[in-house]
């Protein structure tokens, strides 16, 4: 049973009775109305737990009717704002176990600390431990777009943890201990004390570096909450344009390392930091996930990993390939994510990049428009260009009883090897021909062709279409797609303001 009340005393209990989840709810002060059934696919119940988010909110822990997985859910009760009065949304996951594995749930807690969060305990061959788990960055419990649970605490309790939290504190109860948090959403400008600074964002990975000057602010029991390991930098590069600044807002890491330096009578503190992508990459996946053949699309797959990794992901402009390819796919408990956002993104010609915790897949096309010019007005330090092999010049896609494959015949000429690309979910020869031709265009869009320095501007992401004009190098409004960017800062005795473009086949 779990209860929830507002300030002007309206409330809503839930409770289950035989696995069925029942609810009643009151208007003020009045009187409590005739108990109602949801229709939710349980046969039995754990555990409830239920807040006010302004509908309620509730998770439930139990056994599906279908299939028997075992799990904790989140659903919606409404109240006429999200949803009509006394209906329910339909279960989401926040975690499942397969029918059989011996993996037992007892949802105890649920509440509002920074982001929607969820406490429940997890038994596994007679151990028994709590976990919490929130929602992705900017999302709010109506999207129920769950992380992928961690332990809350170490400790073991047969009956879980209780989880309350208002605007500034949250805590964790059990019957003998209190924990408590301080919910720090405020931010630190540290701009006045930046000494050096380096970002480098790709479509493989960002990283941030910076030093900052310390005159005792960033000590050790003196520095923000924020100033922690794990902690969010917000980078907002601009400029003075006619004496107005100007700067792009969006780019976030996650601070990694803390490093504090005291020489020749000054104090620094040196910060490194992963970005979106980089720490999508090294995530572990903590149990095997597995889709079968039919389940979900590549992008489908694509999106449920980077959730329970923590980050949102868009796919408006993603490619046919990776929206309706429904192939299985596994990943292996331990396994990092790297190699499987590799395999989905091999599939097709997309590309994924980064803006803070948002992640877009969209497809490289090689007849996307170029949305900025450099060489005329945004001058051009300096330039390079490099002539290099392609990974491969012939791809054969051999699927179920299905052939194909693609050429590009200047590359064979260069001596590019052949790639032999073996997929059973591929059962029709369009999906084979679009495989081996996307094979050839990921190794297009892994080729550099150039590198150039600029004057930063501030909005230049990784994956962008450009051209550039430069007559030493014989461009004339020569296209290239972005594949790295890197920013450059320092307030030394020699300052420096320049940002370098790595470039390839648009």
């Amino acid at each position: 049973m779990s209860c929830a009340v507002r300030a002007d005393g309206t409330a809503a209990v839930v409770w289950a009775e035989g696995g069925v989840v029942k609810s009643s709810r009151r208007a003020g002060l009045g009187a409590w109305g005739v108990p109602a059934s949801a229709s939710l696919g349980l046969a039995s119940v754990t555990g409830l737990a239920m807040y006010d988010v302004p509908d309620y909110g509730v998770i439930v822990s139990g056994t599906l009717s279908s299939g028997g997985a075992t799990g904790v859910w989140s659903t919606r009760l409404g109240t006429g704002l999200s949803g009509p009065p006394g209906s329910w949304s339909a279960l989401v996951p926040v975690v499942v176990a397969s029918a059989g594995a011996g993996v037992t749930y007892l949802a105890t807690g649920l509440g509002h600390a920074g982001a929607p969060r969820a406490v429940f305990s997890e038994t596994i061959a007679g151990a028994t431990r709590s976990h919490l788990a929130s929602t992705v960055a900017g999302a709010t419990f109506e999207d129920h777009a769950w992380r992928d649970p961690a332990p809350a605490v170490d400790a073991t309790l047969a009956h879980g943890l209780g989880f309350a939290a208002d605007a500034s504190d949250a805590y964790l109860v059990s019957p003998r201990d209190v924990w408590h948090a301080s919910i720090d959403v405020g931010e630190i400008d540290v701009s006045a004390d930046l000494l050096a600074l380096r970002f480098e964002q790709s479509l493989e990975g960002d990283r941030l570096t910076f030093t900052l000057a310390d005159g005792g602010a960033y000590a050790p029991g003196v520095a923000p909450r924020s100033f922690a390991l794990g902690g969010e930098v917000a980078v907002a590069p601009g400029l003075i344009v006619d004496g107005t600044p100007e700067r792009a807002e969006g780019r976030r890491w996650w601070i990694t390392s803390i490093r504090r330096r005291h020489e020749g009578g000054r104090a620094t503190v040196e910060i490194e930091a992963d970005g979106a992508l980089t720490r999508l990459a090294g995530w572990r996946a903590p149990r095997a996930m597995a889709w079968s053949s039919g389940v979900a699309s590549q992008y489908l797959v694509l999106h449920d990993l980077a959730r329970r990794a923590g980050f949102a992901l868009s796919g408006e402009s993603a490619s046919a390939v990776l929206t309706t390819l429904a192939a299985p796919f596994l990943v292996q408990p331990g396994e990092r994510l790297q190699g499987a956002v590799a395999r989905v993104l091999d599939r097709g010609d997309d590309i994924l990049t980064a803006r803070g915790a948002l992640l877009t897949l969209r497809e490289a096309s090689a007849s996307e428009a170029s949305t900025y010019v450099y060489g005329i007005a945004h001058a051009v330090r300096a330039a390079e260009a490099t002539e290099a092999a392609r990974g491969i010049g012939w791809s054969r896609a051999i699927g179920t009883g299905v052939f194909a494959e693609a050429v590009e015949e200047a590359a064979l000429l260069a001596g590019a090897p052949v790639a032999v690309l073996g997929d059973r979910a591929l059962t029709t020869s369009g999906q084979a021909q679009a495989r081996a031709s996307a094979a050839l265009r990921r190794s297009s869009l892994d080729r550099a062709l150039a590198r150039i320095t600029i004057p930063p501007h501030a909005g230049q992401e990784p994956g962008d279409v450009i051209e550039v004009t430069d007559a030493s190098m014989g461009w004339d409004a020569e296209r290239f797609r972005v594949l790295a960017v890197r920013l450059d800062y320092a307030r030394a005795a020699r300052p420096r303001y320049e940002m370098t473009l790595l470039l390839g086949e648009p």
